[in-house]
């Protein structure tokens, strides 16, 4: 099994107050009056990953957290990658040089900033 593709992007949606244990009819003033949630959506497959109250007025740090979700999956699968191909090389006596490895974390590191700055909201 393998988690919807990202990247995801968490957004504020309006949804309405029915729910399966309450249905208001048509002639209810209240029947229009809608609810925001958060959504979190695979900007690849359009998909609803999740729907949750709204984390964007009571949690943001947590939306943000959910939507990056694949690439901080993603660079941490790029971190182990880089480390055991660091760790083969230098083990079958072919080491990478300093200009090779300068260059592969400057990559990663790249990566990494960006993903946690989505998670967090911060700079890194």
């Amino acid at each position: 099994m393998s988690h919807t593709p990202g990247p995801w992007a968490a957004e504020r949606v309006w949804k309405s107050w029915q729910s399966e244990l309450y249905t208001p009819s048509p002639e209810e003033p209240d029947h229009y009056m809608k609810r925001p949630i958060t959504a979190i959506r695979s900007l690849t497959t359009h998909k609803c990953v999740a729907l949750a109250d709204d984390l964007f007025e009571f949690e943001p740090a947590n939306a943000r957290l959910i939507a990056a979700a694949p690439e901080l999956l993603a660079t941490t699968k790029e971190c182990a990658d880089a480390l055991a191909d660091i760790i083969n090389a230098a083990g079958n006596g072919q080491p990478y040089s300093a200009d090779e490895l300068v260059e592969l974390f400057a990559d990663i590191r790249c990566r990494a900033d960006a993903a946690y700055e989505k998670a967090t909201g911060v700079k890194a």
